[in-house]
């Protein structure tokens, strides 16, 4: 009797699970499997609760601390490596700098990403800066050498030059500096060998590099108002890299990581990442591992890529924007079991877990779609059943509450918002049953919320059943939803999860512990999210003076042979308390700013800039070291005019199939940004104007791309950081479509008509409203395409901006198929700005302005879009369509008609979408037919049927066989003897045809 559970569900630890595996008797069977059904939020509240906060609130000291390191995003005081050492002297004062050295991690390639100095957060100066040394001057020949001689041009030499590291801004500027080691760091800090390697007590010596560890050097500039006692410190790190098969080209993945190249992994927040890679082992620098020892095999990447995509869903936030569904940051210390570990990241994404025959599989949230359906009639009622309909009250909560770390409260341990519901209260005798969870790997907010309403919901679904169903439930595994209709117990398509199966080998019957869930549990929409203020830390420092003038301007510089846009930041100010001016910059539409620098000095620069438009912000810094609010410059254009680059040479084309590698030389510019490729379907006289964009980015070093087979040119260039664009397009053209066999189903042409509807358009500055449909605006009623000539354009093209052409008619496949979608667009650029009549297209009379047009212009574009639909009514999101495969029963589509520049317009002169289908084989062999006869389901069906041919074995003199029935879904073979009575035969098939029927 081979029995399966959850060996990992929210907090079902592996001792208690391998113990739910013990049993032989039937009734022992039956109590067992209704007991360990428990709830989510039971499940949860399991294990012993690990506290909320940071779990190394405080810089430990001492030889004997575990190694530790930190998965996602988490906050750590760290592990002292040495006592607090001092030296130096400031002014008067001896023993001036205090230094700290701290581990952070022993697993390399965590990054610093914030600060806490004595309860507040600090910010750190972008660039490394020296302190300290002394000015010598040796005056004429014979002179004395005169130490700390005055200095204001710095024209003389100066020793002992310290450099601290990145400076903390604010008011511990000049007073506090840190440096950070990832790990990878190959000799000892020069500061550190500098100042303490003549040490008496403990010198610092030049092996001392901590290779593979993750340290921080902090050195802190005595100053009474600003430090009365050692200063407290935290930090804030990114994790350890770690390995997502979803980015593993390999794998059935999409990216260049490796698992056996440790340098592509990279940090994640995804818990089920995070569990992946603690069930397949971490490397610690000693050479143990950390975890388990799983093989990729062990892990079937179908069932954790799901896992892990459902972490990353977004979820819309209250204040608006979104959020991942699931994170987690967590401080991992290598004396904790990984179980333990894999608890609390499972309890921070709705997960469970199960082992089955080796093979470890994981959920995240709600249940997963059903993989099997029964009612009454399939339960097996002579074996023992086990039915829980409601716990007791001892074991029942109606109202939640959760702590956590607060990443704006210092990392602390802070209450969410309790959920509390007056109606399961009434329903529990008006108690108030109040479960308290602690949630230490989940440092989010709303986060935190959406569980605590998931777990409450959940923990409201009572019902718990123990019962035996047939062989054919073989299937079934923990974690699988199951749909079940009972007459009994009032159930129509009621949703269960199993949380245990037992096979009995000796039967084949399958045992099965089920508990009651419901998607809905799990949905969440803004208005579930409660109100919630983090608790403020530190004092508000009085703001400085508002600076009185800022100065934009950029310039371009030609650095080693290549343009270097500069964008270039004047402060002015004058009088008052303002002791410098600190700088911010980001592109318009970045959510984060970068650090330019704070200065006394009034102009500060920006190297190495695209043309783009630019936030600038800066704001004063006090002689007391108070801020200003933050002046702001949005959208400062820019423009850096420079040289094109090179030509691409060797562009090359290979047909596979359905498939086309392209692959071309690098380009030798240093600046080169990507690469562009368009494509027409025309053989002969193709230009980069009249074509239409296939892949809008190949970034560098790339230098080959996949596209779909077509007949017709691809066209290429090269772009560079400024923008600027080879001159010449290269091009290679292509007769060979694709080896595949397809079959033509449907195709929607809108040429030479055009008739179908202009339906909304994007929004032009200083021209269009926002709105949709046909409206008056400046410059009149507009319409986003016009049928011209032979020909569709946009209607009115005298500015930049875009036109939504949707087509005439949908196509309705009358069931869910996988097709395959080919858009095939001809395209011409019609330029109304200068020249002749000769390069036009279409009939003149249709036209305005001059013709003439630049062959290799790339300001036009037309890209067809896709909406599907299961029931032609409700439709998908429209997306990008080249050439795709798609699973649904009706197609509609749209062109998207583009210009960058006026009075220049797409000229569309083909317009058409061919729906096909590939062929398709279905054979088997040796299938046994009964006297009844057999009927044959082809899976899955094909939409067409070419031929069916049958080979039958064993037949004796006078046998022969009847089809009937025979489809795309199947057919019915009927064996009969010389007599005509139906006989038992058995025979081989093979069905040609061509589609699938989802």
């Amino acid at each position: 009797m081979a029995v399966f559970a959850a060996l990992i569900a929210n907090g079902v630890t592996f001792g208690a699970a391998l113990a739910a595996t013990i049993g032989t008797t039937g009734a022992f069977i039956v109590r067992l499997l209704v007991s360990v059904a428990l709830s989510a939020l039971a499940q949860a509240l399991a294990p012993k609760p690990r506290s909320p906060g940071i779990k190394t609130s405080t810089t430990a000291t001492g030889g004997t601390n575990p190694q530790s390191f930190i998965l996602g995003q988490y906050a750590t005081a760290g592990f002292a490596l040495a006592p607090a050492m001092s030296h130096g002297t400031s002014g008067k004062t001896p023993n001036a700098y205090l230094t700290y050295v701290i581990d952070l991690g022993d697993v390399p390639g965590q990054a610093l990403t914030g600060l806490i100095i004595d309860d507040a957060f600090v910010e750190i100066g972008p660039d490394v800066v020296s302190e300290g040394g002394t000015t010598l001057f040796s005056g004429l020949p014979g002179w004395p050498v005169w130490p700390d001689w005055p200095d204001p041009l710095g024209l003389f030499p100066r020793i002992g030059e310290i450099t601290y590291g990145r400076p903390v801004l604010g008011k511990y500027q000049g007073y506090a500096w840190v440096t950070f080691y990832d790990g990878t760091q190959t000799a000892a800090d020069p500061m550190l060998l500098a100042k303490y390697g003549d040490a008496a007590d403990r010198p610092w010596q030049a092996d001392m590099v901590g290779t593979g560890l993750c340290y921080a050097v902090l050195t802190f500039r005595y100053n009474r108002e600003l430090f009365n006692a050692l200063p407290r410190v935290r930090f804030v790190l990114a994790g350890i890299p770690l390995y997502d098969p979803r980015a593993d080209d390999t794998v059935g993945g999409s990216g260049a990581q490796r698992w056996s190249d440790p340098a592509s992994w990279a940090p994640s927040a995804n818990p089920v990442v995070q569990i992946y890679n603690i069930l397949r082992g971490i490397a610690l620098p000693d050479g143990s591992i950390w975890g388990g020892e799983s093989t990729g095999d062990d892990l079937p990447l179908d069932v954790w890529f799901a896992a892990m995509n459902d972490c990353d869903l977004p979820v819309a936030l209250a204040e608006g924007g979104s959020e991942p569904q699931y994170r987690a940051g967590f401080e991992v210390t290598v004396d904790e079991e990984p179980a333990s570990v894999i608890e609390e990241l499972l309890k921070g994404c709705s997960g469970q877990m199960a082992e089955v025959g080796g093979i470890w599989k994981i959920r995240v949230g709600g249940p997963g779609l059903p993989v099997y359906v029964f009612s009454d009639d399939d339960v097996i009622v002579t074996a023992a059943q086990g039915f829980e309909p409601f716990p007791g009250l001892d074991r029942t909560w109606n109202g939640i509450q959760a702590s956590y770390p607060e990443p704006s409260s210092l990392w602390e341990s802070k209450d969410a918002p309790p959920r509390f519901n007056a109606d399961y209260e009434a329903l529990d005798q008006g108690r108030r049953l109040v479960a308290d969870l602690s949630l230490p790997a989940v440092p989010y907010s709303g986060q935190v919320q959406r569980l605590m309403r998931a777990y409450i919901e959940e923990e409201r679904r009572f019902r718990r059943h123990g019962l035996t169903l047939p062989p054919d439930a073989a299937i079934l595994e923990p974690l699988d939803a199951v749909v079940w209709t009972s007459a009994a117990n009032g159930y129509e398509a009621k949703v269960f999860e199993v949380a245990e199966c037992v096979d009995d080998l000796g039967t084949a019957l399958q045992q099965v512990s089920l508990r009651e869930r419901d998607p809905a549990d799990y949905d969440w929409t803004p208005a579930d999210e409660l109100p919630w203020e983090p608790v403020a830390t530190g004092l508000t420092p009085p703001p400085a003076p508002i600076l009185p003038g800022v100065t934009l301007s950029t310039e371009v510089r030609i650095r080693n042979q290549q343009p270097l846009g500069v964008l270039i930041i004047d402060v002015a100010w004058e009088g008052g308390f303002i002791d410098s001016a600190e700088v911010q910059y980001r592109p318009t539409g970045d959510a984060i700013w970068r650090d330019v620098g704070a200065s006394g000095a009034g102009r500060f620069e920006v190297a190495g800039i695209d043309a783009a438009d630019y936030d600038v912000r800066v704001r004063a810094v006090s002689v007391l070291g108070t801020n200003s609010d933050w002046l702001e410059l949005l959208a400062y254009p820019v423009a850096l005019p420079g040289l094109p680059p090179a030509d691409v040479t060797g562009f090359d084309i290979a047909i596979t199939g359905a498939v086309a590698h392209l692959r071309w030389d690098p380009v030798p510019d240093e600046d080169l940004s990507h690469y562009v490729i368009r494509w027409s379907p025309s053989v002969a006289g193709a230009s980069y104007s009249n074509a239409v964009t296939l892949v809008p980015k190949v970034p560098r070093p790339g230098t080959s791309a996949t596209v779909a087979a077509r007949t017709g040119t691809y066209l290429i260039r090269a772009v560079d950081k400024l923008g600027n664009e080879s001159l010449n397009p290269t091009a290679i053209v292509t007769t060979i479509a694709s080896v595949e066999g397809l079959n033509a189903v449907e195709t929607v042409t809108e040429e030479p008509d055009f008739s179908g509807a202009e339906v909304w358009f994007s929004e032009v500055s200083g021209l269009f409203a926002a709105a949709s449909g046909l409206f008056s605006a400046a410059g009149g009623t507009v319409k986003p395409t016009v049928k011209s000539g032979l020909g569709l354009v946009l209607t009115d093209y005298s500015e930049p901006g875009s036109g939504i052409y949707e087509f005439r008619d949908a196509i309705d496949l009358g069931a869910r198929y996988t097709s395959r979608l080919t858009a095939r667009v001809a395209v011409a650029r019609q330029d109304d700005t200068a020249g002749l009549f000769a390069a036009a297209p279409g009939f003149f009379s249709a036209r305005q302005g001059l013709f003439t047009g630049d062959a290799n212009a790339a300001d036009i574009d037309v890209v067809v879009e896709v909406a599907t639909s299961d029931d032609m009514a409700a439709w998908s999101a429209w997306r990008a369509l080249s050439v795709g495969d798609f699973t649904a029963r009706g197609f509609r589509f749209r062109a998207i008609l583009s210009t960058t520049t006026a009075n220049v317009t797409p000229f569309v002169t083909a317009l058409s979408v061919e729906v096909d289908m590939p062929d398709r084989t279905i054979a088997e062999a040796d299938l046994e037919a009964g006297t009844g006869g057999m009927t044959v389901a082809f899976t899955p069906a094909f939409r067409g049927l070419a031929g069916l041919g049958v080979s039958a074995q064993g037949l004796s003199s006078g046998d022969y066989y009847e089809i009937t029935g025979k489809s795309a879904a199947g057919f019915t073979i009927q064996f009969r003897n010389a007599g005509g009575a139906g006989v038992a035969r058995s025979f081989d098939y093979v069905a040609r045809g061509y589609g699938v029927s989802a």
